[in-house]
């Protein structure tokens, strides 16, 4: 599913059986803008996030996927 929220674009993977959230993609070209605009953390503990790069263009920026870590125990 694909959102337009506060001049962002966000698409969410999920599983559509438990409707459980598996990653995010916050679509955009500039990863330090992207990760100061969403307020994202590279060491936060509960998230990873891992830049995406278009295809066949190792160089060029798609944006960036957030992925839940598994809380631990």
């Amino acid at each position: 599913m694909a959102f337009k929220m506060q001049g962002f674009t966000l698409v969410a993977n999920y599983d559509a059986r438990t409707r459980q959230v598996r990653d995010l993609l916050l679509v955009g070209q500039h990863e330090d803008s992207l990760m100061g605009r969403a307020s994202l953390q590279s060491n936060a503990a509960n998230y990873l996030v891992l830049p995406v790069f278009q295809t066949g263009s190792a160089n060029r920026l798609l944006g960036l996927r957030i992925v839940p870590t598994k809380p631990t125990k």
